[in-house]
């Protein structure tokens, strides 16, 4: 397993992020993580660049 995360915007008009059900867990493995960022949209990088810097410095820190 390669550790992850994974960034959902909460105003993501192209996708809602998904509840957090066993299904999904299921689905995602421990080690990867989950953020849903508010006042964000689908294109996270330019609309919450520190949020979504500081998620993957946090990630590489996790790794070492």
């Amino acid at each position: 397993e390669v550790p992850s995360i994974v960034l959902y915007g909460a105003d993501d008009g192209i996708g809602r992020p998904p509840a957090d059900t066993p299904a999904e867990r299921a689905l995602l493995p421990a080690r990867v993580g989950r953020q849903i960022v508010a006042g964000a949209g689908h294109f996270l990088p330019r609309e919450k660049p520190v949020v979504v810097s500081s998620a993957m410095l946090e990630l590489l820190d996790a790794t070492k």
